[in-house]
């Protein structure tokens, strides 16, 4: 019985193991503030993937807003896809920004859609 179980235990740690080396992929930017100095930087943005925290529930596409790093332009993530419905305030998800919708003095608009 012992050694039932120790094999069972093995084989659930060399999965566990296997699954943290190999199915968790970060995304290109750990925050949207992070996303936006990029852009600032003369980066390319759109098809980059950003992890972020919902600052309210979803309400018509839109997920995130907040300040900027600089206190500038007002950032604004909004989604598509399935599930995004779901979404409430401080939820941690991942998005692929898939379009800047505007990038004004007073805006930074960016449209993304939910990555599993």
């Amino acid at each position: 019985m012992k050694r039932l179980l120790a094999l069972i235990m093995s084989i659930v740690a060399l999965f566990t193991m296997a699954f943290a080396v190999t199915g968790c992929d970060d995304a290109d930017y750990s925050s949207p503030q992070a996303l936006y100095e990029a852009h600032a930087a003369g980066e390319d943005v759109v098809g980059k993937t950003v992890d972020l925290y919902a600052s309210h529930d979803y309400f018509m596409g839109q997920i995130f807003s907040g300040p900027t790093p600089n206190l500038g332009p007002t950032m604004y993530i909004d989604a598509t896809g399935e599930g995004v419905e779901d979404i409430k305030k401080s939820d941690h998800i991942r998005v692929r920004i898939t379009s800047i919708d505007s990038d004004t003095r007073f805006s930074f608009s960016l449209n993304s859609e939910l990555v599993d």
